[in-house]
C-alpha cells in the first residue's frame, strides 16, 4: 500500500520509484537509467521549451487513469492503516508509561511521602490500583484497533458503531483516570511537607482534607474505569 501510494512507475521499465528530492528530472536506478519528468512521466528530452505543457490539465489519460486509481485507492487504504496504527501505537506507549510508574510504587518510591506526611502505605492502595487499571485498560484499547481495523465496513457496519461507542467511553474514562495519578498528584505532592519537615496543625489539617477528597475522587474514577472496560471487553 506505501509503494502504491507514494511511488510511480519509471515508464521505461516499470520500477516503482520513490522522489526522494526536489528536482522533478527522474532518473530510474540502474540498468535502466530512464530520464523522465515526475509530474507528466513524459521523457525528460522533451522537457526543452514544451517543459511548462505540465501545468496544464488534461481532462482525460486513458493510459494512466487505472494506474492514478489504484494510486488513490491505495492512498485511502494507506491513511485508514495509519489511523488504526497510530491509535495501537499511542495505548501501547502509555502503557509503557504506567507500568513503569506502578513498578516505582510497588518498590517504594513514595516512601518518604508516606514518612513526611503522615499517610499509610495501605492508604495509597488505590494509587496503586488505579495505576494497573491504566496498564490493563490501555492494553486493552490498543488491541481494539486492530479488531475494529479488521471488521467488514459493510458487513460488521453496527457492530463497529457499537464498538466505537463503548470505545470512545472506556477512553475518555480512562484519559481522566490517567490525568488524575499523574497532574493532579503532582498537584497534590506540591503542598506536602518536603521529607524532614513538618507541618504546622494548619497546613496538616488542610493537607488531610486534600488527600482524603483525592482518594474519594481516585476510588470513583477507578470504580467508573473498571466497569467501562468490563463492557469494552464484553
Amino acid at each position: 500500500n506505501w509503494v502504491l501510494a507514494n511511488t510511480k512507475h519509471c515508464p521505461k521499465c516499470r520500477r516503482a520509484i520513490e522522489k526522494n528530492k526536489g528536482c522533478n528530472h527522474m532518473t530510474c536506478h540502474a540498468p535502466c537509467r530512464h530520464e523522465f519528468c515526475w509530474i507528466c512521466l513524459g521523457p525528460w528530452s522533451e522537457h526543452g521549451g514544451s517543459y511548462y505543457q505540465c501545468n496544464r490539465y488534461v481532462a482525460h489519460k486513458p493510459e494512466n487513469a487505472k494506474e492514478e486509481k489504484r494510486r488513490e485507492h491505495a492512498k485511502a487504504s494507506l491513511d485508514r492503516y495509519m489511523f488504526y496504527y497510530e491509535r495501537w501505537m499511542t495505548h501501547g506507549s502509555s502503557m509503557k508509561k504506567a507500568r513503569q510508574d506502578l513498578d516505582r510504587l510497588e518498590s517504594g518510591a513514595l516512601r518518604g511521602f508516606t514518612e513526611a506526611n503522615g499517610v499509610s502505605q495501605a492508604e495509597l492502595g488505590c494509587l496503586e490500583e488505579a495505576f494497573a487499571l491504566i496498564v490493563e485498560s490501555r492494553r486493552v484499547l490498543s488491541w481494539t484497533y486492530p479488531f475494529v481495523y479488521y471488521m467488514d465496513p459493510v458487513r460488521d457496519r453496527k457492530k463497529i458503531e457499537l464498538c466505537l461507542h463503548i470505545q470512545s467511553v472506556a477512553e475518555e474514562s480512562v484519559e481522566k483516570l490517567h490525568k488524575c495519578v499523574e497532574e493532579e498528584w503532582n498537584e497534590l505532592k506540591g503542598t506536602t511537607a518536603a521529607p524532614g519537615a513538618e507541618f504546622d496543625a494548619a497546613s496538616a489539617a488542610e493537607f488531610a482534607a486534600a488527600f482524603k477528597e483525592y482518594m474519594s475522587k481516585l476510588f470513583v474514577l477507578n470504580t467508573a474505569t473498571r466497569n467501562h472496560l468490563k463492557k469494552l471487553v464484553e
